[in-house]
């Protein structure tokens, strides 16, 4: 049978190698919903103009239709001096485009945006660029191959199989997963290789610290060292978050203007910390302050050190020449610079 895959059938996620067991009917690519604006009274503005936007995404096989409902603002200068557009987020994309014109018909500036984010604030220090997104085709039904799907119920060699059913063995495969005297009822002492085997009913061991447990359809196994691994936030406003991996969920932090201390009690480790810093806000700059526990060494050779990258959160760019660096004095705080000042900053420490 012929079947035509079309990207509204799962919300413009890419499909690679679908094969499909019956009649698939072709739907229309999905432009991203609930695209709405409201008015700021705390952007940079100073002149009055009226502004309309309209919001598109792309992915690798082309760009989603535009939003029918482009939105627009009416800046005085004064009290309206700004933008805040949100929308809904849509998943397996490379990012979003937003178009600004003057006249609702004509759209001569764009800038593109994080697939991460939902929202854009066009204060007055955006960098648009002049012009329109081009070389990208809107994504249709035709931006998908034509393919034929083959009947594996009746494949030779494969067994176990009935209608409407997605998964076959080989003979080889089949005669172990149905003959009880080649299935494992049970597994003790340390094992290293499983082949042609089905794990079920795994469990821990009480106070082992290499165990295997079954989780859902997984089998996790956990290699530790004195505990488990948590990611968990540890600051949480309107404008900020940070996120640590630690080995224990006792971790707190807090900011103090541009400083940011991490609480970390004894015996826990922290592995990274990663967060958001509204530059536009708070600076291009700001002091990490990670305590004592584990930190704090006069010895050179014992000193703690960190990776760290930064990111635009309006672009998604790493930001070149953001550094952080050691004090040598108290060898407990690191020192961030270089972020720009015009857009939201995405941080991450490797301790």
């Amino acid at each position: 049978m012929t079947a035509m895959v079309a990207g509204g059938l799962l919300a413009g996620t890419e499909i690679y190698n679908a094969v499909f067991y019956g009649t698939i009917t072709a739907g229309g690519w999905t432009a991203i919903s609930d695209f709405t604006l409201t008015s700021a009274t705390n952007g940079d503005y100073t002149n009055a103009a009226t502004y309309y936007y309209r919001l598109s995404a792309t992915n690798s096989l082309g760009r989603f239709p535009y939003t029918t409902n482009e939105v627009k603002v009416t800046i005085d200068g004064t009290v309206t001096n700004g933008a805040t557009l949100t929308w809904t987020y849509a998943s397996r994309l490379t990012h979003y485009v937003i178009e600004r014109g003057t006249n609702g018909t004509d759209w001569t500036q764009y800038i593109t945006v994080s697939p991460a984010v939902t929202s854009a604030f066009d204060d007055g220090n955006l960098s648009w660029s002049n012009g329109s997104i081009t070389g990208l085709s809107v994504c249709t039904t035709s931006s998908f191959e034509q393919i034929v799907s083959t009947n594996h119920n009746t494949l030779p060699g494969l067994q176990g199989g009935i209608t409407d059913e997605y998964y076959h063995l080989d003979a080889a495969d089949y005669a172990i997963a149905t003959n009880a005297d080649t299935r494992m009822a049970s597994i003790e002492g340390d094992v290293t290789t499983l082949e042609g085997q089905v794990i079920s009913n795994a469990y821990s061991a009480t106070g082992s610290s290499n165990n295997a447990e079954l989780d859902g359809q997984q089998v996790k196994v956990t290699f530790k060292e004195g505990g488990e691994v948590y990611r968990y936030s540890v600051i949480t406003t309107a404008s900020e978050q940070a996120y640590v991996l630690a080995s224990q969920t006792n971790v707190t932090a807090a900011r103090s203007s541009t400083t940011i201390t991490l609480t970390i009690p004894a015996d826990t480790i922290v592995w990274s910390l990663s967060g958001r810093w509204n530059a536009p806000v708070l600076g291009a700059s700001f002091k990490l302050v990670v305590g004592t526990n584990d930190m704090l060494n006069a010895d050179i050779t014992d000193q703690f050190a960190c990776s760290f990258v930064a990111y635009r959160e309006d672009t998604g760019r790493a930001i070149v020449g953001a550094s952080a660096t050691l004090d040598m004095v108290n060898f407990d705080r690191f020192t961030v610079e270089g972020l720009p000042t015009a857009t939201v900053c995405k941080y991450h420490f490797g301790f």
